[in-house]
C-alpha cells in the first residue's frame, strides 16, 4: 500500500488530486493537509509519497517540501508548479524535492512520473539530506 499525503491550499484543488492520485495502483490517501504541514503530523503518518500543489506564494511550496523533506527523509516528495522559473525550481529540489511538475500536466502524465519516482525511491530508501 502506497500511504499518500496531499498538500493544497484549496478545496477543490484537493477534490482533483484525490481523484487523479486513486489512478495509482494500491494508494491510500493518509492526510490531507492546507498549507505548511506540521513536521510532526507528517511524521508520525510515515508516508511514501508527500504531494505538494503549487501553494498560495512560492516560497511556501518550497517552506513545505524542506518541512516534509525533514519529517520524511525516504518518502518520495512531487511539487506540481504553475511557473516553476529554475531559479525556484533549484531551490525546490535543494530543498528535497524528487519532482516537480508542470501544473498543465494532465493525469496520466502526473501519474506515470510519480510511478516512476515511487519506483525510484523503493529502490534507493536513502534518506535525502536537505541542503540549507
Amino acid at each position: 500500500m502506497t500511504r499518500i499525503i496531499v498538500v493544497a491550499d484549496h478545496g477543490p484543488t484537493l477534490e482533483n488530486l484525490t481523484r487523479t492520485l486513486y489512478g495509482l495502483r494500491g494508494v491510500e490517501i493518509v492526510r490531507h493537509l492546507s498549507g505548511r504541514p506540521p513536521i510532526s503530523l507528517v511524521k508520525r503518518l510515515e508516508p511514501d509519497l508527500v504531494f505538494i500543489d503549487e501553494l498560495a506564494r512560492p516560497e511556501f511550496c518550497v517552506a513545505a517540501v524542506r518541512r516534509a523533506r525533514t519529517a520524511t527523509p525516504t518518502a518520495a516528495i512531487v511539487v506540481r508548479a504553475a511557473r516553476p522559473d529554475a531559479a525556484w525550481l533549484g531551490r525546490a529540489l535543494a530543498a528535497g524535492a524528487d519532482a516537480v511538475l508542470p501544473a498543465v500536466a494532465d493525469g496520466p502524465t502526473l501519474l506515470l512520473v510519480l510511478e516512476e519516482v515511487l519506483a525510484a525511491r523503493a529502490l534507493d530508501k536513502t534518506p535525502i539530506a536537505v541542503a540549507a
